[in-house]
């Protein structure tokens, strides 16, 4: 009778070990994989750059005012040195003009006073008094009847004449003009005709508005 094979030793044993094996394998292989997965996990989030800490920004100034109260300023500027020359400008006018009135007013003054004409001495007499004034008016009014009455009877004809005249100095209201004057004297007495060159100061004073003779002096 054939004898019986018995199974060897340690056969059931051998199985369970290696199942016991084959789950230890298994935990090790997911735990390698959760293990794989946070490595994953991290290297992406460190190659993700961290958002930059937004800068708190300056407002930027807006030049728009600054630029406009430039414009204001240059404006401004311009106005007032356009308004000072129109003033200078204007002053200038004016000084022109006095000096004009006061230099012509020397010359009709020196011409009446110097201008002399027996047939119509009081006439002329009666100019001088009333383009002067001052002292040099009330001497002249005192002494208008001997001096018409001298012309008339010597008959004497005096022309005169101005050849210049210029400001040489001016103020508010009055101004001193330095005249140059020629005459050309006759009389019954002497028939030839006396010819003569005058330098003189004239002093002339606003009256009214008007400039009025108040003082001569004769410099030849």
């Amino acid at each position: 009778m054939p004898s019986r094979t018995s199974p060897a030793a340690g056969e059931p044993g051998s199985l369970a070990d290696a199942e016991a094996e084959v789950a230890r394998a298994e935990a090790v292989a997911a735990a390698a994989r959760a293990r794989a997965v946070e490595l994953r996990r991290q290297a992406q989030g460190a190659r993700t750059p961290a958002p930059a800490k937004r800068r708190r920004r300056l407002p930027r100034p807006s030049w728009e005012p600054v630029a406009y109260g430039a414009a204001l300023l240059l404006i401004a500027a311009l106005v007032g040195a356009s308004g000072s020359m129109w003033w200078q400008h204007r002053l200038a006018v004016q000084q022109r003009q006095r000096t004009a009135e006061f230099a012509a007013a020397a010359r009709r003054a020196v011409i009446d006073l110097m201008s002399i004409d027996f047939t119509t001495a009081p006439q002329g007499v009666q100019r001088v008094i009333d383009d002067s004034t001052g002292q040099l008016k009330n001497r002249y009014a005192a002494s208008a009847q001997s001096v018409i009455q001298a012309i008339q009877d010597g008959k004497v004809v005096t022309k005169a004449s101005v050849t210049a005249a210029g400001v040489e100095s001016m103020s508010r209201g009055s101004a001193v003009v330095l005249v140059a004057a020629r005459t050309e004297r006759h009389n019954a007495q002497d028939p030839h005709d006396q010819a003569a060159t005058w330098r003189m100061t004239v002093t002339l004073d606003e009256v009214g508005g008007r400039p009025k003779m108040s003082g001569v002096e004769f410099m030849r």
